[in-house]
């Protein structure tokens, strides 16, 4: 028995993968960030009537423990609403409790935002910094962007949907006058693309609330 992380498609569905999709069908037990997703993904991808469980920022430990038991006895995936789990993603934390079991774990790579904008940068890349989600915080935050306007190397951002633009506006703050790659709703019909100088970003072009991911230049 295993638990199997299964990338999911960031934008464009046909970006599943076959063995993504020979997994999901074989497995008892899918968990997922969010049930309403998780069900709407599996029917839209035709792979049977599944156990369904949930694994967000809000489960518990003891709830981890139960997920536990469950991937000792069966064969359970494991999805994101999108892109690969675990990363940036609580489903580390079920990862390490599995491992301290000797629980079989196994990564089904596949589409990736990361590797995506990666590969559309007009400019070769050999080193970056992830610095993925910034702190909600103001104070943490503020900490945040101090460090990440010190680094000399390219610079890796995510951030939610309903903290686009305020995001865009602390890079024009903090990172003045420096090359940035903007992807919005990667491989999706409206995906955006942007590149320039963070004073020149024209935040009015990217929809109110998208999935942005950026690349500051170094």
């Amino acid at each position: 028995m295993a638990l199997f992380l299964i990338a999911t498609p960031i934008g464009n569905p046909g970006d599943i993968s076959l063995r993504a999709l020979e997994t999901l069908k074989k497995v008892d037990i899918v968990i997922g960030e969010e049930l309403k997703v998780t069900r709407r993904f599996l029917a839209d991808n035709q792979t049977g009537k599944k156990d369904l469980y949930k694994l967000n920022e809000h489960t518990s430990d003891e709830e981890i423990e139960y997920l536990c038991k469950l991937c000792e006895k069966n064969d359970v995936a494991l999805i994101s609403d999108c892109g690969t789990p675990g990363f940036c993603d609580p489903g580390s934390r079920l990862v390490k409790a599995l491992r301290r079991k000797n629980t079989r774990i196994h990564s089904l790579p596949g589409a990736s935002s990361l590797m995506y904008l990666l590969s559309l940068s007009s400019e070769r890349i050999d080193s970056f910094y992830f610095a993925g989600f910034l702190p909600a915080k103001k104070e943490q935050r503020s900490k945040a962007w101090k460090k990440i306007a010190s680094f000399e190397d390219p610079i890796f951002l995510l951030e939610t949907p309903y903290r686009f633009g305020k995001l865009i506006s602390e890079i024009k703050q903090n990172l003045k006058n420096r090359r940035v790659l903007i992807g919005a709703n990667l491989s999706s019909e409206d995906e955006i693309l942007w590149e320039g100088k963070t004073d020149s970003i024209p935040l009015q072009s990217f929809p109110q609330k998208a999935e942005p991911v950026i690349l500051v230049y170094a």
